[in-house]
């Protein structure tokens, strides 16, 4: 029965995160021992074992942090109860996540939530809140293993820690819907090395994906924002000359860029949500020249740039 909950449970939140904007958050966790005490009417324990679930979103704020929410879900084995005796735990979390480096990040987040016990059928309802912090290592662009722990602060039971491993895929919304522009100056073309998920740690032009009252009919109006919020750029202040566009489309994805050739650029460059910002030879990112990580179908994205200049 447990196994077939967590199963059932897992493939909700999956298309669930399907609905989330930012970062969606997937972690399976395991609770390898609480150091909490409960009473019930079977005696006092002083540990459990649990086995987690849980989605969240984190959206960019600045270089380096990201708030947003988690909802966790938890089934805890009593080893020392006899069999009859269920708990769940359903938890709501809001808080801050703070990236130090490329692989490591810290996040702390405060919490409401439920425990749902039955007990021989008999079934009852426990709040609480928790103050939860978690380190983080990613092993990927999206992937990470996480260590952290629980305080709990319950109405019925006793303050609880329990410490938290697990592991947690990141990714962008999904479907996925953007455009970005790419401004080209004297054959070159401005590309940032993205400081966030997805694609951390690769070259990109600046873009992102569509607001909620966006869609493909707005495109341009998507990446004229997405380079503002990127690079401070304002695109209506540019004297910008349309070159083309270049496009990729899937059934659950799909991205424009769209290219501009400035005479100059007096404006300030202040990159958000990359770690640096520069002017690139695309004929150099094709031929491979450049010591560089660049985003998936980048190559694609310049040939066209460079069939658009040779016209």
């Amino acid at each position: 029965m447990t196994k077939k909950l967590i199963v059932v449970f897992a493939i909700f939140i999956i298309c669930l995160s399907c609905l989330f904007a930012g970062t969606s958050v997937f972690e399976i966790q395991f609770d390898p021992y609480s150091y909490q005490r409960h009473t019930f009417d079977v005696g006092t324990l002083e540990s459990n074992y649990g086995l987690g679930l849980g989605l969240g979103y984190r959206n960019y704020v600045f270089r380096g942090i990201s708030v947003g929410t988690q909802f966790d879900f938890r089934y805890y084995d009593y080893p020392q109860l006899p069999t009859g005796f269920y708990n769940f735990s359903f938890m709501a979390k809001a808080g801050g996540t703070i990236k130090y480096t490329k692989n490591f990040s810290m996040t702390i987040d405060l919490g409401l939530g439920m425990d749902i016990r039955t007990i021989n059928n008999d079934t009852t309802f426990h709040f609480n809140s928790v103050l939860y912090t978690k380190l983080a290592y990613y092993i990927g662009n999206s992937i990470s293993i996480f260590a952290g722990a629980d305080i709990d602060f319950s109405l019925t039971d006793d303050i609880a820690v329990t410490p938290k491993i697990g592991i947690q895929l990141s990714t962008s919304r999904f479907p996925f819907h953007g455009a970005g522009i790419g401004l080209v100056m004297d054959g070159k073309i401005l590309m940032g090395k993205r400081s966030t998920i997805p694609f951390e740690g690769t070259w990109t032009v600046p873009g992102g994906t569509f607001d909620r009252d966006e869609d493909d009919k707005y495109e341009l109006d998507t990446a004229v924002r997405e380079l503002r919020e990127e690079t401070t750029i304002r695109f209506s202040d540019l004297k910008a000359s349309y070159l083309g566009k270049w496009t990729l489309k899937g059934p659950f994805f799909s991205w424009t860029t769209f290219f501009y050739e400035i005479p100059s650029l007096d404006q300030e460059i202040i990159p958000s949500e990359f770690y640096d910002l520069l002017w690139l030879d695309p004929k150099y990112i094709v031929n491979g020249k450049y010591d560089m990580k660049f985003r998936p179908f980048t190559k694609s994205e310049m040939k066209q740039l460079m069939s658009l200049l040779d016209n």
